[in-house]
């Protein structure tokens, strides 16, 4: 079969079981924003070259084409697709006395009205879910840049299990890239992600974590294509915090971003800095340049080269950390927010399910530097968190923090946001030696707790 479009059997998987057909009974999920002559399917008979094809029943409304010698299937004329209707064309193929029925549907209308009742469809711009059991949070954004409008010019849709990340399915129907809406960049990104983001998640203390406490982080994973082409990019994202007491040098802004499969996205024609790197078996270039610009474009980029797939292995993050700190394009000293696992998309349509993404995270230091600033002066001093780091509750919290510790410690007890300003000081203990904190008028998120002795991350949450 030539490769035109991707058809498949493991669709049974989600709950298909009804559809199983025989060699010569097909099954093709097609894109609902097919144009006039785009090829579908290659039929591919044994004895092709030798015999004749041609449509003889199924196609009154003369959709679809053959063509006689080659067996390829295209669009003839444009279909009158609804949106969550699925519409099921039946072909009768027949190639010079074997017959071949082919049924041809909208593959991502198939999809979602196909699905056992474990699996709940998030399609609108934001939409999220938490699962409260652990870190990972799926969430659907319809972002993009142009005219072009969610769920009308394009369609995506992030579908999950209760238990989040296996068996989360991406799945979306682009047909043309950003730049004819009048955009500069993707549509789309739709994923799961570990660990807190702003507006979304915060109630997660281990986030954001600093690089520099990482005694190992790694990510097990496989990813499963389903249905659809080849225009698409599976990427994971690490979201740093990029705060202003960090070291700084020059162009070293942006995130820290690894392709595992590339195709037809955009990507800038740029030559690659550094000699290509084997990561599981595939090569990879490390940071490319831009020389229409003379400036690096994103100098912490993992990209898999020649168009090939990374499916499925063992990633260990906290060596590509390592390996770009070693280069001078990471500062060690930087925070995570979460690392965001998903699909970016220009153009093309599909689905991709992730079997498998663990995952593994151990910290042995645990030093974390907070830069004070109280207005007059300021400092820039790091407090390791110990045994007898101080214990703050309730977690998040909202109205008041309450925290208890070593007696010479509850004295003077300061908060501080990420950025290192002193936001809360408390010098007067309660009777009990516990000290109350009135945080009901701070924004919420992640807050550095410190004493004189210690230091801990306290989480800010206020109840609607």
């Amino acid at each position: 079969m030539k490769n035109i479009t991707r058809w498949l059997f493991t669709v049974v998987l989600l709950s298909f079981s009804t559809l199983l057909f025989s060699q010569q009974d097909t099954l093709i999920l097609r894109s609902e924003f097919e144009k006039a002559g785009d090829e579908i399917y290659d039929l591919d008979d044994v004895n092709e070259g030798s015999i004749t094809y041609s449509i003889i029943s199924g196609n009154d409304s003369l959709f679809y084409g053959i063509n006689s010698t080659t067996g390829v299937i295209s669009i003839s004329n444009v279909i009158p697709d609804t949106f969550n209707v699925v519409r099921m064309d039946t072909l009768v193929i027949d190639a010079s006395g074997n017959q071949y029925t082919v049924r041809i549907v909208d593959g991502y209308d198939f999809i979602i009205q196909n699905l056992d009742h474990t699996y709940h469809v998030l399609d609108e711009h934001s939409e999220t879910y938490i699962d409260s059991s652990n870190e990972w949070t799926a969430f659907n954004n319809l972002w993009g840049r142009g005219t072009a409008v969610p769920n009308v010019d394009f369609r995506i849709a992030t579908i999950h299990k209760s238990n989040l990340p296996d068996s989360t399915i991406l799945i979306w129907d682009t047909p043309s890239k950003a730049r004819e809406y009048g955009g500069a960049s993707v549509w789309c990104y739709h994923n799961i992600f570990y660990g807190n983001r702003k507006n979304t998640r915060e109630d997660l203390s281990l986030f954001p974590f600093q690089i520099s406490t990482l005694d190992s982080l790694s990510i097990d994973f496989e990813f499963e294509q389903l249905f659809g082409d080849d225009q698409y990019k599976i990427a994971m994202n690490m979201f740093m915090t990029d705060e202003s007491y960090l070291t700084s040098f020059s162009k070293n802004d942006g995130d820290f971003f690894f392709v595992f499969d590339q195709k037809g996205t955009w990507i800038p024609p740029y030559p690659y800095a550094l000699p290509d790197s084997t990561i599981l078996g595939k090569l990879f270039a490390l940071r490319y340049h831009d020389e229409h610009k003379g400036a690096f474009y994103e100098r912490r980029r993992v990209i898999v080269k020649n168009h090939q797939k990374l499916l499925q292995g063992v990633l260990d993050i906290n060596h590509l950390f390592t390996r770009f700190a070693d280069e001078g394009w990471l500062d060690l000293n930087q925070y995570i927010y979460h690392l965001q696992l998903g699909i970016e998309v220009t153009e093309g349509y599909g689905a991709v399910r992730i079997n498998k993404s663990d995952i593994h995270l151990s910290q042995t230091s645990q030093a974390i530097p907070v830069s004070v600033s109280d207005g007059s002066s300021s400092s820039s001093e790091v407090a390791s968190i110990d045994a007898g780091k101080p214990n703050a509750y309730p977690i998040p919290a909202d109205r008041f923090l309450f925290v208890q510790g070593r007696t010479e410690d509850m004295n003077h007890i300061t908060l501080f946001n990420l950025l290192g300003e002193k936001i809360v000081t408390e010098t007067n203990p309660l009777a009990n030696g516990t000290v109350c904190m009135d945080v009901s008028t701070l924004k919420p998120g992640i807050y550095i707790l410190k004493t004189k002795t210690a230091t801990r991350k306290v989480q800010i949450s206020h109840t609607p």
